[in-house]
């Protein structure tokens, strides 16, 4: 009996040193091996077991007591929790069918955040609210992908056209069908601006290459407009050049004629009698009338050389401001 009291002083001294444990399984087990053990231990003096069990009895009240108080407060943080999940679930399932898809998805990250934030909630309620969750969160990101599979097929088909484009642009650039071809090329630049982006992997080199083959194509038309304007700069003032030479050329042609008829007439005054002076005169009197024939040809062409160089500068000096206005509109 004196063996059974020290067995049953020493488990009463092990329960007493763990009731205040908060390993709440472990210690659980520990005095469910020590039960069985006392169980197991036959009697010893009545006096002194009855002491030694009330005094294991109250180790183990205490620290099932604790549990007890310890299960509830987790059993109410649980519920707490619960609510807390409950509303992220609906916040969530809100969302669902959001096409808003980068505030949505951001908004997804901040509640998976604030579910990881939040503590448990009694276990078979909380896989419910996880699997609600779960399928609110893969609705929406499989609309998304979707979204963006879409989005990505409908961009490469924008390279595609704009490819065509920019080929056309190639066909295009070294052409000399200026006029034909320039509205060719606007309208090539209006069918790519109505065109939505390219994927961004391919970067800007399709644009840029574009623009390049326009541009050639531009700065050609330029030059050959710019050519094209001196030779009929150079032409022009080698009429007007022409013109003044003939009005000069005819002025001078009159003003000799004039004074072979002022000569003519000078001798026709002073011719001396005699057998041949009848002749003479006849013949200074047809020269006369020859010069002054020439005189008033030359007179009508001066007129004309006149109105013509007065009409070719005027000219010149219209083209010449058109020029001006059209290059002052282009800058």
């Amino acid at each position: 009996m004196l063996l059974n009291l020290d067995l049953k002083i020493d488990l009463v001294e092990q329960a007493e040193a763990i009731a205040h444990s908060k390993d709440w399984k472990k210690t659980t087990d520990e005095f469910h091996r020590l039960t069985d053990e006392w169980k197991t231990i036959g009697h010893t003096l009545n006096k002194k077991n009855e002491e030694l069990w009330q005094r294991f009895l109250a180790a183990k009240t205490i620290f099932f007591d604790k549990k007890r108080e310890h299960s509830n407060m987790v059993q109410q943080e649980q519920e707490a929790n619960y609510t807390i999940k409950l509303v992220i679930v609906e916040r969530a399932e809100a969302l669902r069918d959001s096409q808003d898809w980068n505030a949505t998805s951001l908004a997804f990250g901040s509640l998976m955040e604030e579910w990881k934030k939040t503590g448990r909630a009694p276990q078979q309620k909380g896989d419910e609210l996880w699997k609600r969750f779960l399928e609110a969160q893969e609705q929406f990101f499989e609309a998304k992908r979707a979204h963006t599979d879409e989005i990505r097929a409908e961009q490469e088909n924008n390279y595609k056209l704009k490819r065509a484009l920019y080929e056309r642009a190639e066909q295009l650039k070294n052409s000399t069908q200026w006029g034909e071809v320039t509205g060719e090329m606007s309208d090539l630049l209006e069918q790519w601006k109505k065109l939505g982006p390219i994927p961004r992997s391919y970067g800007d080199k399709l644009w840029e290459d574009f623009n390049i083959a326009r541009k050639h194509f531009f700065n050609r038309k330029d030059a050959y407009r710019d050519e094209r304007r001196k030779n009929i700069e150079t032409q022009k003032a080698a009429r007007i050049e022409q013109a003044k030479t003939t009005y000069v050329k005819l002025q001078e042609d009159i003003k000799e004629e004039e004074e072979k008829i002022a000569d003519f007439k000078n001798g026709l005054a002073n011719i001396t009698p005699g057998k041949k002076a009848a002749q003479l005169r006849a013949h200074l009197e047809k020269l006369i009338e020859e010069g002054e024939r020439n005189i008033k040809r030359w007179n009508e062409k001066l007129a004309q050389a006149k109105e013509d160089l007065k009409i070719t500068e005027k000219r010149e000096k219209e083209e010449v401001a058109v020029a001006a206005s059209g290059e002052s509109e282009k800058q």
